[in-house]
């Protein structure tokens, strides 16, 4: 059908039951229904294999007598209501999100046919302008710390280690075995290990660790409370007391080499100290402008999360913490353990588990239709051979590893990675705008 054909064919009406939901009330004029019955009735006739007449020629009186009516009928109703239904869509110039509810309300056999269309979509956006969205760019530089502390882990990595059989002192390397323990006496995930290397006075774990340490020797234990930082990564840690149980197995005393020339070539192809300095600190740089990026993207998108109204259907939300869980539950089987089992090691109740989850399912679903949305203003995709360069290099990457070359026959894992690429871009685009604004 042309677009003419759809207004003149169709009568449509568009009714809106909330910001995320609207009802299509469409009834089909005969002369389409007539066309498609023919059309449906020439796709069945060509399965018929009757004597006296080659396939697919039989005439339409003959061929109705062979064939079931109710299959004749299910199959114009699938066709039509679909094609019914795109055509519905258009007109009405919404995006739906889900399968629509479909409901027959009224049909004659090909000759009348109302029904309606409930369809999910998702609320209008109004995207901000860029000069709305506030972050801060930094321009990084190597402090003189820095680039010391660096170099320090450096000696610790090569220095000589010396076992020592008294009490364990600031520099030394100690190997200990602890477990950490909630409010409630469960054991906390992730805040145990054994034979775990570490150097007190390094700072390199939780604040309060290290110091805890000074002064035992060797099959010493010690038990003491440390409370974490309210900004330390893991959420369900954040602010919180932890009782610890430690025992050193073993202490070592460091001999740390003399920061010179002869430490420089012991790290590389370097003659000099300060050529050695000078490398570090620019793979140092490096490495903190891609911490500053990924802190950029990330305020970016919370910018545009709060600065952007969108509601979701609430299908959608249910829909996505099913197959969440769903996914949670094939990944844990695989180890052996249950959701019941997860969520015990986890202190969390399956409600505030699904809580949580659903929070973080909306943020990436909102954040997904916002980047695609502006993608789409912008004029912004990622072009075959964009992606045909992609999926090239990284077969070249993983070539020797067949289970990763498995990933690039799957659609859905290629569907995803082309979408990661196109968001990367959005990204690139905002930054390059943000940047230009501050320059």
């Amino acid at each position: 059908m042309t677009e003419n054909d759809k207004v003149l064919k169709m009568n449509i009406k568009t009714t809106t039951n909330s910001p995320t939901n609207v009802t299509i009330n469409v009834s089909v004029d005969q002369e389409v229904l007539t066309k498609n019955y023919h059309a449906v009735l020439s796709q069945l006739k060509k399965n018929l294999n009757l004597p006296g007449f080659r396939k697919g020629m039989v005439p339409d009186e003959i061929a109705l007598k062979n064939i079931d009516p109710k299959t004749l009928e299910n199959e114009f109703l699938n066709q039509t209501v679909e094609q019914i239904y795109i055509g519905a869509v258009a007109e009405s110039k919404i995006n739906p999100i889900m399968q629509p509810k479909v409901n027959l309300k009224k049909f004659v056999p090909y000759s009348q046919l109302e029904l309606s269309f409930e369809v999910d979509v998702i609320s209008q956006i109004d995207l901000p302008a860029l000069d709305d969205i506030k972050v801060n760019i930094s321009k990084n530089k190597i402090s003189e710390k820095e680039l010391n502390d660096a170099i320090k882990d450096f000696q610790f990595n090569i220095a000589e280690r010396q076992p020592k059989t008294t009490e364990v002192a600031t520099g030394d390397e100690v190997e200990i075995n602890f477990k950490g323990f909630d409010q409630k006496n469960e054991p906390i995930v992730g805040a145990q290990a054994e034979h775990y290397f570490l150097i007190v006075g390094s700072n390199k774990f939780i604040p309060g660790f290290e110091e805890q340490l000074i002064g035992l020797k060797i099959n010493e234990e010690k038990t003491f409370q440390i409370k974490f930082p309210k900004d330390y990564f893991e959420p369900s840690l954040k602010n919180q007391e932890v009782r610890f149980e430690v025992k050193v197995l073993a202490i070592n005393k460091l001999i740390l080499p003399k920061v010179d020339d002869e430490l420089a070539q012991k790290a590389g192809q370097f003659k000099t100290i300060d050529e050695f300095k000078k490398a570090l600190s620019d793979r140092l740089l490096i490495d903190k402008d891609d911490q500053s990026r990924q802190k950029l993207e990330t305020d970016i998108v919370e910018e545009l999360l709060a600065k952007t109204q969108i509601s979701l259907p609430d299908n959608l939300i249910d829909l996505e913490i099913k197959n969440y869980m769903k996914d949670l539950e094939k990944q844990l089987q695989s180890k052996n353990q249950t959701v019941d089992e997860f969520l015990k090691e986890q202190g969390l109740s399956l409600e505030e588990y699904t809580d949580d989850r659903k929070k973080m399912i909306i943020r990436q679903i909102k954040t997904g239709i916002i980047l695609s949305e502006l993608a789409q203003k912008n004029k912004i995709s990622v072009s075959d051979q964009e992606f045909d360069q992609q999926i090239t290099a990284l077969k070249s990457n993983y070539q020797n590893d067949p289970a990763m070359m498995e990933q690039f026959n799957n659609p859905d894992n290629l569907r995803d990675l082309r979408n990661r690429m196109l968001i990367e871009k959005v990204l690139n685009y905002l930054i390059e705008n943000i940047q230009s604004q501050h320059s």
